[in-house]
């Protein structure tokens, strides 16, 4: 490929005015999108309630249901969701009462009281930009896209200048490059998906607009009784006896063996017009059938027969993409091994977006020598956001063990200590002239919270990392593993990084001693 010079260095300053912008938000969103790659571990890890070991053997459900909708005066149309990777206790909710949580183990009403799933929530939250009132969604929107640009473009550049002397070549700019190229896939399927699900889906008001005529603004709106159909309402009618969950379930596993059943709709129960819809995903084929575009079968409560049916053949296409794109940057129905797979990958992703902000700043030192206060302003936003963060989210991780559960406002205390910590990096940053010291005293304190999270997850739950180990709550033990092997590689960096020659030049005023 050729390409003339200025054209070259259009593109290259392109690349970096437009990397600057979204390498900053694209690190956020990658550094907790990292860490909600393992949500029903942390769900499970922050409530107690969920510290029991997965259920494996049948539910009887014609044993619990009647007994729940006779305490809890439930209606006849009722949801039930069973245990999953994604959670292990089975859920019975219907309109109008609060979702009931059943140990399957033991069938028993587990006592969720105060638990609101607030670390995965909140963390989750800063991923997608709800943390940035109005704006956010659409900011990390525009990231995602400015991505796909700079994936495209840093192709580009890289086919250009191939047969280039590499000698020439800064340290920083290689490894950017070559880390880059490397997950060139997995970062143009998080950006295509994160710029349709959080950009375009969110913000294509005028679309709709438009192809309503006038008529109705909001997107969802517009497809969601397309896509998405309600069920059709049931009349009243009379008492009826129904068949057992056993043979209804039989039933649909014998007109549907593809079918892995997730959860079960109930409408009208007990009376002659009475559903039950069995709904799930393919088990050969978990991306098209994913949770935006689940499977079904519908039967009669009283007597079997199928009234409706739901496959890949007669699925609405549009779900399927939508679906696939869902799969692709959440995946919801995988379990252990993929998601360390993303994880390794979201690691070297933000790695590779902090060389490309050094591949800047170096230049730019070099071109403004005698222009320090520009330049370390810039730098240490950078160290503020890129490691700051650090801190900050380990803070929370240890103050949701260590605020007492029923604390006044306690969401908002959490999130205030969150905030406090992470604005305090950039003016302890700010300070400090070292950069590496400034980065070594963090990474220090975030191994200090991240032994004490661990501490005092024991101290409230009981279940400290060998006890957890020894009763296989695996999910529970993996949270406090992982936490405290990064407690120890903050720690080792910390100690260990001023003897490694590749920080020298950090140690000290970096811009007055290179």
């Amino acid at each position: 490929m050729k390409i003339s010079n200025l054209n070259q260095k259009f593109l290259i300053r392109a690349h970096t005015i437009l990397g600057l912008f979204a390498i900053f938000l694209f690190y956020i969103s990658t550094y907790f999108g990292t860490i909600t790659v393992f949500l029903p571990y942390i769900k499970a890890w922050e409530n107690p309630s969920r510290h029991f070991i997965s259920s494996e053997k049948e539910i009887n459900l014609d044993s619990i249901l009647p007994k729940i909708i006779k305490e809890k005066e439930l209606s006849n149309n009722i949801e039930i969701i069973f245990p999953s990777f994604r959670d292990k206790a089975l859920s019975i909710n219907d309109e109008t009462s609060k979702t009931i949580y059943i140990n399957p183990q033991t069938n028993q009403i587990l006592n969720t009281n105060f638990e609101t799933n607030f670390i995965s929530k909140f963390f989750n939250e800063i991923h997608i930009g709800r943390n940035i009132p109005k704006i956010g969604v659409f900011l990390m929107g525009v990231a995602s896209v400015l991505m796909i640009f700079l994936s495209i473009s840093g192709v580009i550049l890289w086919v250009v200048n191939k047969k280039r002397n590499r000698k020439k070549e800064s340290a920083y700019l290689k490894w950017h490059k070559n880390l880059s190229l490397a997950l060139l896939p997995f970062i143009l399927v998080f950006s295509i998906t994160g710029a349709f699900l959080g950009f375009m889906l969110s913000y294509s008001s005028p679309i709709a607009y438009s192809a309503s005529k006038g008529v109705e603004s909001d997107f969802r709106k517009l497809v969601g009784p397309i896509l998405f159909p309600r069920d059709v309402k049931i009349e009243r009618s009379q008492k009826a006896s129904m068949l057992s969950f056993e043979r209804l379930t039989s039933i649909a596993n014998t007109k549907y063996p593809d079918l892995e059943i997730k959860r079960i709709k109930l409408s009208k129960w007990y009376e002659e017009n009475a559903k039950i819809k069995f709904i799930g995903h393919i088990k050969d084929n978990r991306a098209i059938s994913g949770r935006i575009n689940r499977m079904h079968i519908t039967l009669s409560g009283k007597d079997g027969r199928v009234l409706n049916k739901k496959d890949i053949s007669n699925a609405n296409l549009t779900n399927g993409i939508l679906s696939t794109f869902y799969f692709l940057h959440f995946i919801p129905d995988e379990t252990l091994v993929l998601r360390i797979v993303y994880f390794i990958f979201g690691i070297i992703m933000a790695v590779s977006l902090s060389f490309g902000f050094l591949i800047y700043s170096e230049k730019k030192a070099k071109k403004n020598l005698e222009d320090k206060n520009y330049y370390s302003i810039l730098n240490k936003l950078a160290m503020a956001t890129m490691i700051g963060v650090i801190p900050a989210s380990t803070l929370l991780m240890f103050l949701y063990w260590y605020l007492p559960f029923d604390l006044f406002q306690r969401d908002i205390w959490l999130k205030g200590s969150f905030y406090a910590l992470w604005a305090g990096t950039l003016f302890y940053s700010v300070l400090k002239d070292s950069v590496l010291k400034v980065i070594n005293h963090l990474l220090f304190i975030a191994s200090i919270f991240l032994v004490l999270t661990v501490l005092y997850h024991g101290i409230s739950t009981g279940f400290y990392p060998w006890i957890s180990l020894n009763e296989k709550l695996y999910d529970i033990f993996f949270v406090d593993f992982i936490s405290l092997v990064f407690a120890l590689v903050f720690f080792l960096f910390s100690k260990k990084s001023k003897d490694i020659k590749f920080f020298f030049k950090y140690d000290g005023d970096r811009y007055e001693n290179q």
